[in-house]
This record gives C-alpha cells, sequence and structure tokens, in this order.
C-alpha cells in the first residue's frame, strides 16, 4: 500500500463519517500524558501515529478505541459528541485500530486473526458463522491489497 493513499468511501460501507478529536488531556498521576491534543479522521484515510517514547501515542489510541476516557476535551463523530466505554463501544461505531505488537494465534487462519476482536459479531447460540466470517475478513485483506486467502495458515 502506497503511503497517503486514501480509499474511495464505496469500498468502506458502513464506515462511520468523520471522527474528531478535540483538545483531549488525560492525566496520570505525576504525568500529564497528553496536553489539549486536537486530530480529525476522514472516512477511507489511513493514518499513522508516530512519535518519542512517552509521547502519548498510545494514550491516544486508547482514547479513540474507548479504552480510557479523556479527562478533558471531546471525541465527535460527524460532529455529536460521542462517549466511548469500550473498545466494543468504539467498534460499534466502526472505529478500530491495527497495533504494532503484531501477535498471532498459532493454529489459526489469517481469517481468525484478523476478525479476532469481532467474533461475536458472526456467532449465535453458541456457533460461528464460519463463511460470513471468513468473507468480511477477506475484503479487509482486499482493501489493503494483500494477496492472501483468508483461510491461509499462520505461518504458512
Amino acid at each position: 500500500m502506497l503511503p497517503g493513499r486514501t480509499f474511495e468511501p464505496a469500498a468502506i460501507e458502513g464506515m462511520a463519517g468523520m471522527l474528531q478529536i478535540r483538545e483531549v488531556s488525560k492525566f496520570f498521576p505525576g504525568v500529564r500524558a497528553l496536553d489539549g491534543v486536537s486530530v480529525s479522521f476522514q472516512p477511507g484515510e489511513v493514518h499513522a501515529l508516530v512519535g518519542e517514547n512517552g509521547a502519548g501515542k498510545s494514550t491516544l489510541i486508547k482514547i479513540i478505541c474507548g479504552i480510557y476516557a479523556p479527562d478533558e476535551g471531546e471525541v465527535l463523530i460527524d460532529g455529536e459528541q460521542i462517549h466511548l466505554h469500550t473498545y466494543k463501544d468504539a467498534l460499534d461505531r466502526k472505529i478500530n485500530l491495527v497495533s504494532q505488537e503484531i501477535q498471532v494465534i498459532p493454529k489459526s487462519t489469517v481469517a481468525e486473526n484478523v476478525m479476532l476482536d469481532k467474533i461475536e459479531r458472526f456467532s449465535a447460540y453458541g456457533k460461528i458463522d464460519w463463511k460470513r466470517l471468513y468473507a468480511e475478513a477477506q475484503r479487509y485483506i482486499d482493501l489493503v491489497e494483500l494477496n492472501l486467502p483468508a483461510s491461509m495458515p499462520v505461518g504458512g
């Protein structure tokens, strides 16, 4: 994938609208992890967050994904303030992340690893709809132009 590439919104059906972080601050005992951070994201954009250790990258991501709540500032989608209390709240609003710590579940498929945090969406009455899960995983794989099948075993 090329840096700065923007995907057409039609290719990302169901994606949330514009996400804005406005003047967000986060405090921990003895440290201000974020100080008035503002950033916005449009549907279809791919962003990378870089900075020195301790710059607040992980803290910002955790706020965007509902793991932490901001102490100051606000998170908005399409201009409407939202309150994310859990990672599931973020996923329900089509907010997701790709972590730099890549760990995979051995003896599983690419699809199972890609969809691990979303697997409950594909289960009902204790059974997983594997066909639907694999199709959705393949959609994500194709979106980022990886040339591999969702059914491929990890490591091989």
